[in-house]
Formats: C-alpha cells, sequence, structure tokens
C-alpha cells in the first residue's frame, strides 16, 4: 500500500514495538528490503515517548529532565532580594514550562500516581523559585497566591477543551467511540479504577449543544479569503477618532461622526446594526436608516455578544440582497466584531457567522452591489445607531426567535466553571489541615494573580508572598527544615511563628511600635492578617519593612 502511495520505508528509520499488558510478549520478525526491524521497548511518535505498556512512564522522566534543566536556570534569574521579579518569572514558567507539560498531557493522565506526582513536584519546585517560598510552604497555598492551577485541573480543562473542539465537527470519529464505549457495559470495569480523563470529561459535556460543521468553515467559500480584498470593505478607523471616548464630548464625537458619514458614504444606503446582551438575554436588530423599517430577533442559546453584533451584521446583508439599490453601508459600533470579520483572511480560525459574512459579500458583488462595513463608535447620540441599540435590547426580550448553537469557544466557560469549583473544593479540603493561617487573608483561590498589579519591587513581593503564606524563615520553620535545633523563640521561650514576631515577640516591641504606633494593630487578633490582605498598602510595606529589620539582626 505504501508503494502505491510513490513511497519506501527505510529499515534504518523503523523500529517495532509492541503494545502489551505484562511482561510477556510474543518473538515478533518483521524483515523490510531485506533488513529486520529491532524490536524496542519505547517509540517517540509526534513528540511523546510510547512506552510498550503504555505506562507513559518515558515520557512523562523524560519531560521532568527538560523541565530540571529549565529550572536551573530559573535559579540564576532569581534569589530572595534580587533579580527577575515574580510576574516575570510566573509568565516564563507558563510560557517555557507549564507549556510542555500541556502538550499530551490528558493523554498521560491514566499513568500511575507515582509518575504523575514526578510532575507536580516540578511544579512546586517551580513555584518555590518565583515566588521565593520556603521549603515548608504548602503547595495549595503557593498555587493559589501566584494563581497557577494543580496541574490535575489543568489537565480537565485541556481535556475538555479539545472535546468541545471535537464535538464541534459533524461525525467525529472520537466522539463516536466514546459514545460507543460509555453505552456498552465495558464502562463499569472502571468502577473501581480511575475512569480515563476523556471519559470522565465527555460525561459531564456530551449533552451540551455546539455548532457543527463538517469541514473548516473557511472551506465554505467559493474563492480563498485573501482574494476577496477584506480591507477595503470593513473600515475600523475615522479620522481623528483614536482616542478612547472619554477624551471627547459626546457633541463633538456626534459632529464629527454625521459630517464623516456625509462626506464619505453620500448616496450611499445606510443601515446600523447592534447586538445586545444582558444576562442570558441576548439580542440582535438592524435599522434601515432610508426607510425606517426595521427587525429584530432574540437569540435563546449562550452565545457571547460578538457573535451577536456578527448575526446582527450578517442578517442586515440578507436584508440588502432584497432591495433594488448599488451602493450600501452597514453601521456596527462593535470594532471587535469587524476585526474579527477581517481576521478571517490570516491563519486566524473565526466563527462561521463570519464566513457566512463574507460569503454573503462575495454574492453581492456578483449582483454588482457595493457593500462597506463601517464601524461608529457607541452611545453618542447617534440617531440611526441608538434606534439599532434600542431595538436590540428590545429583541432579546420580545424578539423573533432566533436558533444559534454556540460555537466552542463560547462553551468553555463550562470547563472552567467545572475547573474552578474543584479547585476550590481541593483548597478548602487541603486548607483544614495546613494553610490555615493563609485562609484567613485568601478564603478561595483568586481568578487573578495580584503580584501581577502591585508596583513593588522583588524583595516586598517575595516578603508579601511569604508573610501571607505564614511561612517565613524564622525558628518555627527553621527546625521543621532542620536548620535550627529548637522552634522556640530565643526571648520568649514560646513558638516562634509570623504572628509572634509581628504581634507578640519583647525583642521586637520598640520597633514594632515604631512602625505601629496605634493600639488596634496589638488589640485586634486579625489586623495583621487583615494588612496583608491588601499586599501594596502602606501598612503592608511596613510590615514589610519590620520582617526585614527583624531578620537582619538574626
Amino acid at each position: 500500500m505504501v508503494g502505491n502511495l510513490g513511497l519506501n520505508i527505510s529499515s534504518s528509520k523503523s523500529k517495532v514495538c509492541v503494545f502489551k499488558k505484562g511482561l510477556n510478549r510474543y518473538p515478533v520478525n518483521i524483515i523490510v528490503n531485506g533488513s529486520t526491524l529491532s524490536v524496542v521497548h519505547h517509540a517517540k511518535y509526534l513528540g511523546v515517548w510510547l512506552d510498550r505498556s503504555l505506562r507513559w512512564g518515558k515520557h512523562i522522566n523524560d519531560l521532568c529532565n527538560k523541565i530540571s534543566n529549565f529550572l536551573n536556570i530559573f535559579k540564576v534569574l532569581a534569589g530572595y532580594g534580587w533579580g527577575v521579579h515574580p510576574k516575570h518569572l510566573r509568565r516564563l514558567y507558563l510560557s517555557v514550562i507549564r507549556s510542555r507539560i500541556d502538550y499530551a498531557c490528558f493523554v498521560y493522565n491514566d499513568s500511575s500516581v507515582a509518575h504523575l506526582i514526578k510532575l507536580d513536584r516540578m511544579q512546586n519546585r517551580a513555584l518555590r523559585i518565583i515566588g521565593g517560598y520556603i521549603r515548608s510552604t504548602p503547595s495549595h497555598v503557593m498555587e493559589s497566591d501566584l494563581c497557577i492551577q494543580p496541574l490535575c485541573f489543568r489537565r480537565f480543562y485541556l481535556a475538555g477543551k479539545f472535546l468541545l473542539k471535537s464535538m464541534s465537527m459533524t461525525n467525529s470519529s472520537l466522539i463516536q467511540i466514546l459514545d460507543k464505549f460509555i453505552s456498552s457495559n465495558l464502562v463499569t470495569s472502571w468502577k473501581r479504577k480511575r475512569k480515563p480523563l476523556l471519559i470522565e470529561v465527555y460525561d459531564i459535556l456530551k449533552n451540551v449543544e455546539v455548532n457543527k460543521s463538517k469541514s473548516l468553515d473557511i472551506f465554505s467559500l467559493d474563492t480563498w479569503p485573501n482574494n476577496i480584498q477584506i480591507a477595503n470593505l470593513i473600515k475600523i478607523d475615522i479620522m481623528n477618532i483614536n482616542k478612547p471616548k472619554r477624551n471627547d464630548s459626546t457633541s463633538y464625537l456626534n459632529n464629527h461622526c454625521k459630517n464623516f458619514i456625509d462626506e464619505q458614504y453620500n448616496g450611499f444606503y445606510k443601515i446600523f446594526t447592534d447586538g445586545s446582551k444582558d444576562g442570558l438575554h441576548i439580542g440582535a436588530a438592524f435599522f434601515d436608516a432610508e426607510s425606517s423599517d426595521s427587525i429584530y430577533f432574540k437569540i435563546s442559546s449562550n452565545i457571547s455578544i460578538m457573535h451577536a453584533e456578527l448575526l446582527a451584521v450578517s442578517e442586515a446583508l440578507s436584508y440588502v440582497s432584497s432591495i433594488d439599490y448599488d451602493k450600501f453601508v452597514i453601521f456596527s459600533d462593535s470594532k471587535c466584531a469587524l476585526q474579527h470579520v477581517a481576521r478571517c483572511t490570516s491563519n486566524a480560525r473565526s466563527t462561521p457567522v463570519a464566513y457566512r459574512i463574507l460569503k454573503q459579500i462575495c454574492s453581492l458583488r456578483e449582483q454588482s452591489k457595493t457593500v462597506f462595513l463601517q464601524w461608529i463608535p457607541s452611545h453618542i447620540d447617534l440617531l440611526g445607531n441608538d434606534m439599532a441599540d434600542t431595538l436590540a435590547k428590545y429583541g432579546a426580550c420580545d424578539g423573533i426567535e432566533m436558533i444559534v448553537r454556540p460555537i466552542f469557544s463560547e462553551c468553555l466557560h463550562i470547563v472552567k466553571n467545572k475547573c474552578i469549583d474543584l479547585w476550590r473544593e481541593y483548597f478548602d479540603k487541603r486548607s483544614k489541615d495546613k494553610g490555615i493561617w493563609y485562609r484567613t487573608i485568601q478564603p478561595h483561590p483568586p481568578n487573578i494573580s495580584w503580584i501581577d498589579t502591585v508596583l513593588l519591587n522583588r524583595k516586598d513581593v517575595v516578603t508579601a508572598l511569604r508573610l501571607r503564606s505564614g511561612h517565613i524563615p524564622f525558628n518555627k520553620f527553621g527546625h521543621l527544615m532542620g536548620i535550627t535545633p529548637h522552634p522556640n523563640c530565643s526571648v520568649c521561650g514560646v513558638v516562634e511563628d509570623a504572628y509572634h514576631i509581628l504581634m507578640e515577640c519583647v525583642k521586637n516591641e520598640t520597633r514594632r511600635r515604631q512602625f505601629f504606633p496605634y493600639k488596634l494593630f496589638y488589640t485586634n487578633v486579625g489586623e495583621c492578617n487583615s494588612i496583608l490582605t491588601k499586599p501594596e498598602s502602606i501598612s503592608a510595606k511596613k510590615l514589610y519593612k519590620l520582617v526585614d529589620e527583624v531578620q537582619s539582626i538574626m
């Protein structure tokens, strides 16, 4: 069969690997071009090592070795009080290291816990370098404060994203296999074992309605998108309006846009479009400024506002085909929607309705009709645009029913929300035994890492991260790590932890009074924790200075 394609098998580059459970293997003797192919225990295919038992040990060990080399570079980039800022190290980790862990991760999720825990340890090592944490810091505290999900939930999210993409393809062989597998009795064999991740996630997503297509929508066009010259048809700029609306008055924008429309589109048939989304109420509408006709739609599915804006443009183009005129301009106040259509000519994958708009434009060209898509600012008291906006809001409740299935990216929130719920359950469970101090400051994992928004140097950020975790290099945790002979304070004789140093220790009384002269700091037990909830506040910066001075004399 290979020969019929004009190809030959190279015996020097080919290997044989027999995939089977257990240690017993049948003898295999395959001869190609007079040479016997060697039998190997593992083979690399598309960047993934496949071992003969499909336990993924070879792949994970090879991955850990690569990550370890990167972590050695991270170590020379930063220390406690010097080096690269944690927010930049965090981004480096996500782009350089975790991207490698993500590759095919939901496939090797079925590996043994002994293998998967190696990757967890690698991530923990990276988090300690990024945030300057000491070794005793619990992993769930580091993950939460740096806003980096545990790898098990990351694999869950990527599996869900992959399945939604597969569900968006008509007659997907993977979905057919999963449906057949779940409907059979084979699924009962996992009652006492961990289910494969794809099956576990598909159980959650199988009833989700997703827009399906037989092939990529780009191939539905009669010509390649580059031939449409879309840049000449979509106008997303207006001269002298290149700043946020707050920099100009509404009256100025209104007059400027009216003059622009009169000059650029004199003699054009004008139509205004808009979309509206208020919770689960979604509407789209267009307004004919020449005849004062309008149509508004109610969209029942939970799609994005950009999708609703594009649907309004598409319906306006359908309306244009029925009008006996040759020059049209369709106005939209959604710049992102028009930019999305313009990106159809690039390698980026766009929504089906965007390609439908291109197809409609090509069809109108064949009818000798010229159509331009023009962006205009929203809410500037422009009559046609305000009418379209009002109609879209009205249509969200009482418009013509439009059946639209969301694209797979608009369903990703289901997987994201599930991952957030699982992460919170995991965080709550771990916080019962460890990280109790941290939970009083951060009750649940945040959506955005606070280190990305603060204007603090690395030393202060590391001090803040250590204080928030409750694990700082004093005697309590020094004793746990075998650095100090006992966990107690040398002066007070009690356990020397963060709370003792900041609130109780006698030897720090003078410095403490210097930074915090008010009584509330000493009488309110939770005052210190309240301060740490706002790491960039003036009081928090005083805490950092206090800790630095205490550490300098120890």
